[in-house]
């Protein structure tokens, strides 16, 4: 796409615009000192600088142009914040030469009254914007940053517009529902306000969606329904990956974050000009230190380059080699599986044995004063310690040695712990999971994604129940167990996997090997930090991966003094396993030169 030079007042004097950004910044200044750090935090609150605002409304522009429409300065354009805040965007509207007719809403009156002060003859007003669609014709252009929080409006029912347009997005590119268990991220405020928006421009007919949001929708495999919808309907689809996330794994690169905020952002602008299947996408990712990202923003100096989206995923970003069709994923093999033990509280409920946790927790009933119970002894939204301290006492009347309320737990790699199973003490004991483990056998360990830019080694086996932070402690890369048996005892294969392997043990092995093999996750580096793990299902090699699996899930409960590494982690181990994954590699090659 090309670039066009940036717009300026008809006279060629920038001074007025120059005026009502800064009259727009100020006004944000102001409000952040008024409002309390919690209440911005609770309410998602995070201004806009003018570098962005320009940023994004110069991109819209352009793009309205690429497809034939009139941009920024056509009259007939309305322009439409649905998070209006003190008027930043419709303020660097005006100064980039915007005639149109200018909406700003927000559902904080201090906001809207900061606003009016900025914007002389916009349409301002004080309400929810997710309750209601306005009635617009086109052109329409909706701009604007939506609040930084997640969940919003759950079960509130002045929002039942929104709930029932975000059912679009848990769809797949066919129709069908997602098949997926957690669907919460798509009820984020970004993911509302992105299918508002998409709402808004659409029933007018044409127009575009330029929004400042989080970038995780981007790759997201949760997330394939927002991107299916928006590729379907709309024509173009620009983004520009500002990245900055806290909460993925760095190779030693500086990227920091151009809000402060913890996940990545991204500026996405889709352009709506009639019917059409199959948007054309383009991408940019910026690196480096925030004023850099600002800088080359305000330059308007960011150059995309076209990606091909490929069903079902439709990735929004550059991608490595797909895995070969005809692979299975770990739960098209395993259909059982559950991401790991979950304790908001470790260190209290983890302990290196069991006998430290039954003395802790007798501490705990009796209500004795102690610096290693301090964290449970503080009420949360979620937890209260009254309530806690009479479900340990209740579990210690009727097992006073622990020995059915304290399990061990592979904590870490070649480190397991022990922890307290009891709600509420431990947020996510993982029941359903506990009792596939207590029928026997071994459990793979991997994970579904892990954006984070290291070399992808996440894959080992425990006989214990496992933490959800194994692997990594990144929101982003969660550890995912595949037990041998489900919960109810039965073999945890799925027809696909009888067909190919005979049995569960054989079919983990060969996972298992298949996954510890240096050339596969060099090779499916971008696929696997995408999606779950796929493995091939016929080859002369697999049998000869049987042993090896079988041979390394035993090594995994051994111990040694060798620096490994699995996952985000540096760890002891044994010398066994890293000559078992030369072992595996060397037959894994011969698979991979059929492929």
């Amino acid at each position: 796409m090309t670039y066009g030079p940036p717009m300026a007042s008809a006279d060629g004097e920038p001074d007025l615009g120059e005026d009502l950004e800064a009259l727009a910044a100020s006004a944000a200044s102001a409000r952040d000192e008024a409002v309390e750090r919690a209440a911005r935090d609770q309410h998602g609150i995070v201004h806009t600088p003018a570098a962005i605002c320009r940023y994004v409304l110069r991109r819209a522009d352009a793009g309205l142009r690429a497809q034939g429409l009139a941009g920024l300065a056509d009259p007939t354009l309305t322009i439409v914040d649905p998070a209006v805040g003190t008027g930043a965007f419709l303020a660097s509207a005006r100064a980039l030469g915007a005639t149109g007719r200018l909406i700003g809403i927000d559902r904080d009156p201090a906001a809207i009254e900061a606003a009016k002060g900025v914007l002389d003859g916009a349409e301002l007003q004080v309400r929810d914007t997710l309750a209601s669609l306005p009635s617009l014709d086109g052109p329409v252009l909706v701009v604007g940053n939506p609040p930084w929080v997640g969940g919003w409006a759950k079960g509130v029912e002045e929002r039942s517009l929104s709930d029932e347009l975000l059912q679009d997005f848990r769809l797949e590119l066919d129709g069908s529902p997602l098949e997926e268990r957690k669907i919460g991220v798509l009820s984020d405020a970004y993911v509302r306000f992105l299918r508002w928006s998409a709402e808004v421009v659409l029933r007018a007919g044409g127009g575009a969606i330029a929004l400042v949001t989080n970038g995780s929708y981007l790759d997201g495999p949760v997330h394939r329904g927002v991107r299916a919808f928006l590729w379907s309907r709309f024509r173009s689809i620009e983004v520009t990956d500002l990245g900055g996330s806290s909460l993925v794994a760095r190779d030693g690169e500086r990227d920091e974050n151009v809000f402060g905020v913890r996940p990545s952002v991204a500026v996405s602008v889709a352009v709506h000009a009639g019917e059409g299947r199959g948007a054309t996408v383009t991408h940019a990712r910026l690196r480096g230190r925030a004023e850099e990202k600002l800088a080359a923003l305000d330059a308007n100096e960011v150059p995309h380059a076209p990606v091909r989206p490929e069903p079902p995923m439709l990735f929004f970003v550059p991608t490595g080699e797909a895995f070969p069709d005809g692979w299975l994923s770990l739960p098209e093999l395993f259909p059982f599986h559950r991401e790991g033990v979950q304790t908001n509280r470790d260190d209290v409920v983890v302990a290196p044995d069991r006998a430290t946790l039954l003395g802790r927790m007798q501490a705990f009933a009796l209500a004795l004063r102690r610096l290693d119970l301090e964290k449970i002894e503080r009420g949360q939204s979620h937890y209260d310690p009254e309530v806690a301290r009479d479900v340990v006492r209740q579990a210690l009347e009727r097992d006073p040695e622990g020995a059915s309320w304290i399990r061990p737990l592979a904590y870490r790699p070649f480190d397991t712990q022990a922890f307290v199973t009891l709600r509420p003490l431990c947020h996510r004991p993982r029941p359903a999971l506990a009792r596939a483990m207590d029928h026997g056998g071994w459990a793979l360990l991997s994970v579904r994604k892990d954006r984070g830019e290291k070399a992808w080694r996440h894959v080992a086996a425990t006989r214990h129940l496992v933490d959800n932070c194994y692997f990594s402690s990144r929101s982003s890369c969660r550890t995912r167990a595949f037990p041998a048996h489900t919960p109810d005892g039965e073999p945890n294969l799925s027809e696909k996997g009888v067909a190919a392997f005979g049995d569960r043990d054989r079919a983990a092995a060969v996972a298992l090997a298949v996954l510890s093999a240096p050339s596969y996750q060099e090779r499916f580096g971008d696929a696997l930090r995408r999606d779950y793990p796929r493995i091939p299902i016929e080859g002369d090699a697999l049998e000869a991966l049987i042993p090896l699996g079988s041979a390394l899930a035993e090594v995994f409960e051994s111990a040694g003094e060798v620096v490994l590494e699995l996952g985000h982690r540096k760890v002891t181990g044994p010398a066994r396993l890293a000559e078992l994954w030369g072992e595996c590699d060397a037959q894994v090659r011969l698979l991979l030169a059929d492929h």
